[in-house]
């Protein structure tokens, strides 16, 4: 009986810990996914910066 909650207790374990691995997973998949839209938005602002760059040195 001891050696069947034994296992019982790892199995649990054991499945916390994929469960934990899967949302680990899940949330680094996330943050790479808010990184890239991140360096997306960076190089727009860029774009905007040195086309309004360009626009004010015709002007000028």
């Amino acid at each position: 009986v001891e050696l069947k909650k034994q296992l019982f207790q790892l199995n649990e374990v054991g499945k916390r810990r994929n469960r934990s691995r899967r949302t680990l997973w899940a949330h680094r998949m996330w943050v790479m996914q808010l990184a890239r839209q991140d360096v997306a938005m960076q190089e727009h602002i860029f774009a905007l910066r040195r086309r309004t760059l360009f626009l004010l040195s015709i002007l000028e």
